[in-house]
């Protein structure tokens, strides 16, 4: 083989190389590109669902404090009438 040869050669193998590690970057790019917008999707729907469940435990903390305080205003009611019937 003459040297022009094995330079031709030596080019075009560069030459691949160059082209695989550029295409295996745009392949990387693109694949961390989805996994960040796969993981934007995920939190998005955890807060949708941790906001759900803030809701729920806010309802539910609302309906305690009602039922609390209306059992005080019962026990104040019947300490009233036990006073009044002694």
């Amino acid at each position: 083989m003459s040297i022009e040869t094995l330079e031709q050669l030596f080019t075009a193998v560069r030459q691949d190389i160059d082209q695989l590690r550029d295409q295996l970057r745009e392949e990387i790019k693109n694949s961390i590109n989805q996994l960040r917008e796969e993981m934007a999707d995920g939190f998005k729907k955890q807060n949708e669902i941790l906001k759900t469940i803030l809701n729920i435990v806010g309802f539910y903390d609302t309906e305690r404090k009602d039922i609390k305080s209306s059992l005080w205003e019962h026990d104040r009611r019947l300490l009233k009438l036990e006073k009044q019937s002694v």
